[in-house]
């Protein structure tokens, strides 16, 4: 008899401003495998995220080479990212890039113990440079995510949101109305590209062979 694999779980979108505040931290599962997963204030649980910005710093702890640390910015905030001595790769790739730089990372969903409580962090597992253009996707990507955790949030079969309620409150707002802005921003910087690109009505054709070297 086959013993199937379980599914790696799927690395989910957020932003930012939502993430900071997933404070809540539990083992899901009954098995010795059983992942780690952070609550979401929108309802759902984190494994593993997928996020895309821009890389803004890097700490690298010259008393450790199994260690590096830094911060990854999108429209709405910065998340703390860091690597150890389980994810050597990643722990190198973030040593070959230059902030400030576009990237995309995909990482386990932790949390630390801070001054005041539990802080929320990504475990970087991989980490790769990226065109401008699929920051800007992954934005509307994750405010179409955002968009859809918070209508399944008032589901009478939504566990997940019935216990996010219960740790974090129901002002959910906030994470739409940063997911608007987020999006905006992004149309905006669009719109400002695409017209320095246009161009000039009133410039004047130039004859082919005249003036031009």
């Amino acid at each position: 008899m086959s013993q199937s694999t379980p599914s790696r779980n799927p690395a989910r979108r957020v932003f930012a401003w939502e993430y900071k505040d997933a404070t809540y931290e539990e083992t899901r599962g009954d098995g010795d495998r059983s992942p780690n997963m952070v609550l979401l204030p929108t309802g759902q649980w984190a494994h593993r995220v997928f996020l895309v910005g821009s890389l803004v710093d890097i700490v690298d702890d010259p008393d450790s080479e199994n260690y590096i640390r830094g911060e990854l910015q999108d429209p709405t905030g910065r998340f703390p990212i860091d690597a150890g001595q389980f994810e050597p790769e990643a722990i190198a790739n973030m040593r070959q890039l230059d902030p400030p730089e576009f990237v995309a990372v995909t990482g386990k969903a932790v949390t630390f113990s801070g001054d005041s409580g539990p802080v929320p962090k990504v475990r970087v597992e991989s980490i790769t440079d990226i065109p401008e253009a699929l920051y800007d996707s992954w934005v509307k990507d994750t405010a179409e995510k955002t968009a859809t955790r918070l209508t399944n949030f008032s589901n009478d079969a939504n566990d997940a949101a019935a216990l996010a309620a219960e740790r974090y409150g129901t002002d959910l707002e906030q994470y739409r109305d940063a997911a608007i802005e987020a999006t905006e921003e992004v149309q905006e910087i669009i719109r400002e590209e695409m017209a320095e690109t246009e161009p000039d009505p009133d410039a004047s054709p130039t004859a082919p062979g005249v003036g031009q070297d």
